[in-house]
Protein backbone atom coordinates (compact mmCIF):
# COMPACT_ATOMS: atom_id res chain seq x y z
CA UNK A 1 0.00 0.00 0.00
CA UNK A 2 1.49 3.22 -0.41
CA UNK A 3 0.83 5.86 2.25
CA UNK A 4 -0.39 8.99 0.91
CA UNK A 5 -2.44 10.12 3.98
CA UNK A 6 -2.34 9.88 7.54
CA UNK A 7 -4.89 7.08 7.70
CA UNK A 8 -2.63 5.01 5.52
CA UNK A 9 0.31 5.52 6.80
CA UNK A 10 -0.93 4.30 10.60
CA UNK A 11 -2.03 1.18 9.09
CA UNK A 12 1.05 0.66 7.11
CA UNK A 13 3.05 1.47 10.88
CA UNK A 14 0.51 -0.92 12.36
CA UNK A 15 1.47 -4.31 10.17
CA UNK A 16 4.85 -3.83 10.77
CA UNK A 17 4.97 -2.95 14.75
CA UNK A 18 2.53 -6.66 14.34
CA UNK A 19 5.44 -8.26 12.57
CA UNK A 20 8.63 -6.73 14.50
CA UNK A 21 10.55 -9.61 15.72
CA UNK A 22 9.11 -12.56 14.28
CA UNK A 23 12.14 -13.51 12.14
CA UNK A 24 10.12 -11.82 8.78
CA UNK A 25 12.22 -10.01 6.64
CA UNK A 26 9.88 -7.51 5.03
CA UNK A 27 10.23 -6.23 1.92
CA UNK A 28 8.17 -2.87 0.80
CA UNK A 29 7.35 -3.13 -2.70
CA UNK A 30 4.82 -1.12 -4.28
CA UNK A 31 4.87 -2.72 -7.89
CA UNK A 32 7.13 -4.57 -9.67
CA UNK A 33 7.35 -7.12 -7.04
CA UNK A 34 9.18 -9.86 -9.76
CA UNK A 35 11.87 -7.74 -9.25
CA UNK A 36 12.47 -9.23 -5.98
CA UNK A 37 13.69 -12.64 -7.21
CA UNK A 38 16.94 -10.87 -7.72
CA UNK A 39 17.72 -9.97 -4.11
CA UNK A 40 20.85 -12.11 -3.23
CA UNK A 41 20.06 -11.27 0.80
CA UNK A 42 16.99 -13.56 -0.04
CA UNK A 43 17.09 -15.44 -2.79
CA UNK A 44 20.12 -18.12 -4.18
CA UNK A 45 20.91 -16.60 -6.95
CA UNK A 46 22.55 -19.45 -8.53
CA UNK A 47 19.37 -21.84 -7.94
CA UNK A 48 16.60 -22.29 -9.71
CA UNK A 49 14.83 -22.17 -6.49
CA UNK A 50 15.25 -21.23 -2.53
CA UNK A 51 14.52 -23.91 -0.11
CA UNK A 52 13.10 -22.70 2.63
CA UNK A 53 11.92 -19.40 1.51
CA UNK A 54 8.38 -18.69 2.31
CA UNK A 55 6.77 -15.40 1.05
CA UNK A 56 3.25 -13.73 2.20
CA UNK A 57 2.44 -11.26 -0.68
CA UNK A 58 0.15 -8.79 1.24
CA UNK A 59 -1.81 -8.15 -0.62
CA UNK A 60 -2.97 -7.96 -4.12
CA UNK A 61 -5.80 -5.92 -4.02
CA UNK A 62 -3.53 -3.02 -3.07
CA UNK A 63 -0.64 -4.16 -5.37
CA UNK A 64 -2.70 -3.66 -8.56
CA UNK A 65 -4.23 -0.45 -7.52
CA UNK A 66 -0.59 0.62 -7.02
CA UNK A 67 -0.03 -0.60 -10.43
CA UNK A 68 -3.33 0.72 -12.55
CA UNK A 69 -3.23 4.01 -10.49
CA UNK A 70 0.79 4.86 -10.45
CA UNK A 71 0.84 8.53 -11.74
CA UNK A 72 4.10 7.97 -13.92
CA UNK A 73 2.70 5.53 -15.92
CA UNK A 74 -1.05 5.86 -15.82
CA UNK A 75 -2.42 5.47 -19.47
CA UNK A 76 0.50 3.49 -21.06
CA UNK A 77 -0.48 0.21 -19.98
CA UNK A 78 -3.57 -1.55 -20.65
CA UNK A 79 -5.63 -3.19 -18.10
CA UNK A 80 -5.02 -6.42 -19.45
CA UNK A 81 -1.03 -6.02 -19.36
CA UNK A 82 -1.07 -4.99 -15.60
CA UNK A 83 -2.96 -7.98 -14.52
CA UNK A 84 -0.45 -10.44 -16.59
CA UNK A 85 2.44 -8.78 -15.81
CA UNK A 86 1.31 -9.04 -12.10
CA UNK A 87 0.64 -12.98 -12.44
CA UNK A 88 4.02 -12.99 -14.40
CA UNK A 89 5.60 -11.18 -11.21
CA UNK A 90 3.94 -13.48 -8.79
CA UNK A 91 4.97 -16.61 -10.75
CA UNK A 92 8.47 -15.89 -10.72
CA UNK A 93 8.40 -15.72 -6.75
CA UNK A 94 6.18 -19.04 -6.60
CA UNK A 95 8.72 -20.31 -8.43
CA UNK A 96 11.72 -19.06 -6.26
CA UNK A 97 10.11 -20.19 -3.03
CA UNK A 98 9.19 -23.18 -1.00
CA UNK A 99 5.91 -21.62 -0.27
CA UNK A 100 3.64 -18.97 -1.18
CA UNK A 101 1.05 -17.02 0.29
CA UNK A 102 -1.24 -14.49 -1.35
CA UNK A 103 -3.68 -12.56 0.43
CA UNK A 104 -6.49 -10.12 -1.20
CA UNK A 105 -9.43 -8.73 -0.89
CA UNK A 106 -13.50 -9.43 -1.57
CA UNK A 107 -14.79 -6.38 -2.87
CA UNK A 108 -17.44 -7.74 -4.86
CA UNK A 109 -20.50 -8.25 -2.54
CA UNK A 110 -21.65 -5.19 -1.18
CA UNK A 111 -23.68 -4.15 -4.31
CA UNK A 112 -23.17 -0.21 -4.18
CA UNK A 113 -22.93 1.27 -7.83
CA UNK A 114 -19.25 2.33 -8.45
CA UNK A 115 -17.31 4.80 -11.30
CA UNK A 116 -16.12 3.04 -14.73
CA UNK A 117 -12.74 2.99 -13.14
CA UNK A 118 -13.62 1.63 -10.06
CA UNK A 119 -15.56 -1.14 -11.61
CA UNK A 120 -12.31 -1.90 -14.13
CA UNK A 121 -10.32 -2.05 -11.15
CA UNK A 122 -12.82 -4.85 -9.66
CA UNK A 123 -12.98 -6.72 -12.93
CA UNK A 124 -9.19 -6.17 -12.91
CA UNK A 125 -8.63 -7.78 -9.12
CA UNK A 126 -11.46 -10.48 -9.84
CA UNK A 127 -9.45 -12.20 -12.95
CA UNK A 128 -6.21 -12.00 -11.15
CA UNK A 129 -8.14 -13.60 -7.91
CA UNK A 130 -9.59 -16.25 -10.26
CA UNK A 131 -6.50 -16.71 -11.86
CA UNK A 132 -4.52 -17.43 -8.45
CA UNK A 133 -6.72 -19.79 -7.00
CA UNK A 134 -6.90 -22.40 -10.52
CA UNK A 135 -3.23 -22.49 -9.91
CA UNK A 136 -2.65 -22.35 -6.54
CA UNK A 137 -2.59 -25.83 -4.86
CA UNK A 138 -4.84 -24.63 -1.68
CA UNK A 139 -6.95 -21.59 -1.36
CA UNK A 140 -9.07 -20.13 1.17
CA UNK A 141 -11.75 -17.82 1.70
CA UNK A 142 -11.21 -16.17 5.56
CA UNK A 143 -13.86 -13.92 7.24
CA UNK A 144 -13.36 -12.94 10.77
CA UNK A 145 -10.67 -14.96 11.38
CA UNK A 146 -12.64 -18.22 10.27
CA UNK A 147 -10.92 -19.91 7.40
CA UNK A 148 -13.37 -21.90 4.74
CA UNK A 149 -11.10 -24.00 2.23
CA UNK A 150 -12.26 -23.58 -1.26
CA UNK A 151 -10.00 -25.48 -2.96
Amino acid sequence: MKGSGGDSKARIQKHRLRRKDMGFITIEKQASIGNIVNMSEIFDTDADTSDGVCILLECVSNLLANEMYDRETDGERSVSDICEGILSDIDKLVRRSELFVAVSNDIFSDGVAYTKSVREYMRALGYINRRLAATADEAYEVTSGIALRIK
